[in-house]
């Protein structure tokens, strides 16, 4: 049975001098994303509300690989609990993994069919559902679906990336919808977007000189984080918006840093969203011949189904 396991890079970051201005943040209210509605007219009527759910699964690593070619993904856990399990089921070890809830989860039976969540240890490792509080059920699901993916329309595939982002960042699709609809209107050019997407989360998002928040949904939800955050929600919006983007990990100032990179027109640009909310857009949409004088690369990554 092959198994796949999502990474995650977490990293320290550089900020661009010290920020004098005051920035008003506001947030979107935590908003929990349904899975069990999409809208799928987009691709007509071949695509059902399972397959795009099937289809997240696959693309954020949450399923088991099965030997006949079909997937098995489970519902209702997210990737980090699974990942762990999947690390704790390749080590022979352990046959139970504890989540920051202090909630215990099991692979609970031999066909790998069923999680449990337990509320001990002594419950989890002796599989005493009795008293579990939530049993999550797998389903598999074709090759096909997969092939559909593949094949499928640029709406479809950014409705599916809005799936892997609720997953794997705790950003709700409606979340992600809400934001695009206040900033972005029908007409605009991929630079048009890009520097909507940009000017948004500079007025939202103000730098975490704790160094304690680094992620999308500190970004998005509280309105505060490092580097890393700054660009995985710009990542998020722009590709969502229909930009091509990349996660770009490298330098800025000598000191550790992410930033982002856009395909527009067939021409790269590099976007800076935690510069620019320090030094009034100075770092939007460069070339890599400008902003190599301050900023290196050292990979630039599809971070969609990663954290």
């Amino acid at each position: 049975m092959k198994l796949r396991i999502v990474k995650t890079f977490i990293f320290g970051c550089a900020m661009a001098g010290v920020l004098n201005i005051s920035i008003s943040t506001t947030c979107f209210a935590k908003e929990v994303a349904s899975t069990s509605t999409m809208n799928t007219s987009s691709v007509a009527e071949t695509v059902t509300d399972e397959e795009y759910k099937a289809a997240s699964a696959y693309l954020t690593g949450n399923y088991f690989s099965l030997s006949d070619g079909k997937i098995m993904y489970f519902e209702g856990i997210d990737s980090n609990t699974m990942n762990a399990l999947i690390k704790a089921f390749n080590s022979g070890y352990a046959n139970y993994v504890l989540n920051s809830s202090g909630v215990y989860y099991r692979i609970a039976n031999s066909d790998y069919t069923h999680i449990y969540a337990f509320n001990t240890r002594a419950e989890a490792r002796n599989c005493d559902i009795s008293n579990a509080i939530a049993v999550y059920t797998s389903k598999e699901i074709s090759g096909d679906v997969i092939a559909k993916v593949s094949a499928a329309d640029a709406a479809y595939l950014i409705n599916v990336k809005k799936w892997a982002y609720a997953q794997n960042y705790g950003v709700s699709v409606t979340t992600i919808d809400n934001i695009l609809s206040l900033i972005i209107t029908d007409g605009m050019t991929d630079f048009d977007k890009v520097t909507a997407i940009n000017n948004y989360l500079c007025s939202t998002i103000s730098y975490d000189y704790s160094l304690q928040r680094n992620t999308c949904y500190d970004a998005i939800y509280n309105g505060k984080s490092v580097c890393q955050g700054y660009a995985n929600a710009f990542y998020m919006l722009a590709n969502s918006a229909g930009v091509e983007t990349e996660f770009v990990i490298g330098t800025a100032g000598g000191a550790e840093h992410s930033f982002n990179r856009c395909l527009i027109n067939g021409e790269y640009y590099y976007v800076d969203v935690t510069w620019n909310d320090a030094m009034n857009n100075a770092y939007l949409l460069m070339s890599y011949d400008v902003i190599s004088a301050t900023h290196t690369v050292n990979s630039i990554n599809d971070m969609t189904y990663m954290y």
